[in-house]
């Protein structure tokens, strides 16, 4: 009877690490939904864009091939890419020029949206159908179930966060993207509040 006890017991336990690997699954699988739906980002201020001079920068940027360069997603992708293989986030004050950053590897969100908002400007300006587009770095403020959560860090590190917007200077559309988030999560795309 005891043996049979301990079965049951090592069962339940087996159950529930079961239960718990899928949800971490299923956290991992719809990450970017669960975010979108979680976070939300407001814009505070505009910071100025940098244009790209340094050649190892610029040789790099020319050997990434994008698939489709008559899509914008795609040229974005590849600014996030390009972003998240070449720097490595770091909660010390760091260079925010991208022309430096190539060099020195090391940014915080600022570096990462300067970086990201260089890159992407580039290339869109590079390709033809996409020179409508902008790339711009944006000071923002993080929401969390739609509630700021700035005010609850005592860090003037936390005071804010930088992201990009990709707009549109024709029809007004907007896309966000935060190369902090997506280097280190995987989420492409940010919601906006009004």
């Amino acid at each position: 009877m005891a043996e049979w006890r301990t079965i049951q017991e090592r069962m339940k336990k087996i159950k529930k690490l079961i239960i718990f690997v899928l949800l971490l699954v299923m956290a991992f699988l719809f990450r970017e939904t669960i975010f979108r739906a979680v976070i939300s980002y407001q814009v505070v201020g505009q910071r100025t864009n940098y244009k790209i001079t340094n050649e190892k920068l610029l040789q790099i940027i020319d050997n990434k091939k994008i698939k489709d360069t008559t899509n914008v997603t795609e040229i974005i992708k590849t600014a996030l890419s390009i972003t998240a293989d070449e720097l490595n986030f770091t909660f010390t004050q760091a260079a925010v020029n991208p022309n430096a950053l190539i060099d020195t590897k090391s940014a915080n969100c600022i570096g990462y949206s300067a970086f990201c908002a260089a890159v992407c400007n580039l290339l869109l300006q590079q390709h033809e159908s996409t020179k409508m587009w902008v790339a711009m770095q944006q000071i923002g403020q993080i929401y969390c179930f739609g509630v700021n959560i700035h005010p609850y860090f005592k860090s003037a590190f936390f005071k804010d966060h930088d992201f990009v917007i990709v707009k549109n200077t024709v029809t007004g559309t907007t896309i966000a993207v935060d190369a902090a988030v997506y280097d280190y999560f995987g989420i492409k795309y940010l919601v906006l509040r009004k």
